[in-house]
């Protein structure tokens, strides 16, 4: 997978509100605060039987 272009750790997390990937520090950053985080592979399974 690919890494993050601000922390440099791989994108395994999913922003359900902004429809974009995410890393670790950028989920407890603050940067997304309210919004339903998930795994990658959550969310695409949420896709597939949505």
């Amino acid at each position: 997978s690919e890494n993050c272009h601000t922390h440099g750790m791989p994108l395994t997390l999913w922003c359900t509100v902004c429809c974009s990937p995410l890393c670790r520090a950028c989920a407890t950053a603050q940067e997304h605060p309210g919004h339903q985080i998930k795994t990658q592979g959550d969310a695409k399974e949420q896709l597939i039987s949505d």
